[in-house]
């Protein structure tokens, strides 16, 4: 939208002066890896688990939060990630405390390392 529209549109309706339009905010995250899933840490202080929603659709994972403290800007936390294909959406596990929110992500049995007995012939 160009400015002279927006302009036109906060004249000619007062409600649009006292929206406050919500800040996006690309949370940090670390990955990490063990035998059996791989774990996302993202950093997203102030909230609330209520607040959080993590989403699994096909091969994309989305977290995403708002919030909005009076006086005070909202802002948007979103992210989103390509992950493996096959992976269940039942096993996807979340869970937020301290100001940070870890998503597990077990592996399909096809990706989990398997030892291999090797056999005297």
């Amino acid at each position: 939208m160009n400015n002279a529209v927006e302009k036109a549109e906060v004249e000619h309706n007062p409600e649009v002066m006292t929206e406050k339009r919500a800040i996006t905010i690309e949370p940090a995250v670390d990955i990490f890896e063990s035998a059996d899933e791989y774990l996302l840490q993202a950093d997203m202080p102030g909230l609330h688990a209520a607040d959080i929603q993590v989403k699994l659709e096909r091969e994309t994972l989305s977290i995403e939060a708002k919030s909005e403290v009076e006086g005070l800007q909202p802002f948007l936390f979103r992210r989103e990630f390509r992950v493996m294909n096959g992976l269940d959406p039942a096993s996807v596990k979340a869970e937020y405390r301290g100001g940070v929110l870890d998503v597990h992500l077990p592996k399909p049995p096809t990706m989990k390392p398997r030892r291999i007995s090797v056999v005297s012939g």
